[in-house]
């Protein structure tokens, strides 16, 4: 259900890219950002948009990533991304994924939800049964990201 989570471990993390000038994420589904019981939700904001002066490609951030890690490591984040989305992302197909982005619009960084006041939607039970389709847009511009002992402790968490 989040795109960093751990059996057993209440922090996760959804990860919401956007390519406003600002920390604004559109969130498409009002459940996405919707703690579980039991869950602390954390938000790694991260600025990213196709553009020709961009600097960076999404192969080459992968290949950094992948550059750091064991090699169990690195077979593990090829299979999740593999399975990733409608299609995956695949490293035969890596020419696909050239097109420059620019990523330097502000630093990625990480957002404890319980410290953001933000809409939480109708809960996750508790949506009107005759509507549909809710959307917002969830502002971080404003708001404190975690401080980065906090950071690596939460983070540390999740992978040990």
């Amino acid at each position: 259900r989040r795109d960093f989570s751990r059996i057993a471990n209440r922090s996760v993390i959804e990860v919401k890219t956007t390519g406003s000038d600002d920390r604004h994420h559109k969130i498409g589904n009002y459940l996405q950002l919707v703690p579980g019981q039991d869950e602390h939700l954390h938000v790694f904001s991260v600025y990213a948009k196709f553009d020709a002066s961009g600097s960076e490609s999404l192969n080459g951030i992968i290949s950094r990533v992948s550059d750091r890690l064991n090699p169990g490591h690195r077979n593990s984040l090829n299979s999740y991304l593999a399975q990733y989305g409608d299609h995956g992302y695949h490293l035969i197909h890596a020419r696909l994924y050239d097109d420059p982005i620019l990523v330097d619009q502000f630093e990625p960084e990480l957002f404890d939800l319980r410290q953001v006041d933000y809409f939480t939607g109708f809960g996750e039970n508790h949506a009107p049964a005759a509507s549909t389709g809710y959307s917002y847009t969830l502002l971080l511009d404003s708001s404190s990201p975690l401080e980065q002992d906090e950071r690596e402790s939460m983070l540390l968490s999740l992978i040990n």
